[in-house]
């Protein structure tokens, strides 16, 4: 009980003699505290549904795809970032205000071989117009991203009516 009590004495004589420590002490506490509010007010504003002001109407899909087709409702992945998975495909990217799903593409395609970026290319087209078809049944638009303005040439020759946006910051 005397160590204790020492210990005690030693804190508040520490505390008189230097204010600033417990100052500081209270700041850093203070600013963790409202750093974790900030955070969790981020999280749940992520995952939140939207009001029916940040909202547009979209046209009605055919009644034949709509029929055909399960319910299909973009879900944001908590584990990756903005995902989002529609009918079992996972898009990179969601802007639900805009309605909008991306697919990021991400390699240095201008340094394949003309035999392995031809392939490529293609697998990319072909998947660019399910990724849009299934985009656009749900109601959203659809973006595709790349890093480099090669790729987006290449891609434009091949898809000219889709938006395909240069992102060199990825």
């Amino acid at each position: 009980m005397a160590s204790a009590d020492a210990a005690a004495l030693g804190i508040g004589v520490c505390v008189l003699a230097a204010p600033e420590i417990a100052v500081g002490a209270v700041l850093i506490i203070g600013a963790v505290v409202v750093a974790a509010a900030i955070q969790e007010a981020l999280d749940a504003y992520e995952f939140r549904q939207l009001y029916p002001e940040e909202t547009r109407a979209v046209p009605e899909t055919q009644v034949a795809i709509h029929s055909s087709l399960p319910k299909r409702k973009p879900q944001p992945q908590p584990s990756s970032g903005w995902d989002a998975l529609v009918d079992g495909k996972n898009f990179d990217g969601l802007q639900g205000a805009t309605r909008m799903l991306w697919e990021v593409k991400t390699n240095d395609i201008e340094t394949y071989s003309p035999f392995v970026r031809q392939a490529e290319l293609q697998k990319q087209v072909d998947e660019a117009k399910r990724e849009r078809a299934l985009a656009e049944a749900c109601g959203f638009q659809f973006s595709i991203g790349v890093r480099t303005e090669a790729h987006k040439k290449l891609l434009e020759a091949l898809l000219p009516d889709f938006n395909i946006v240069l992102m060199t910051w990825c």
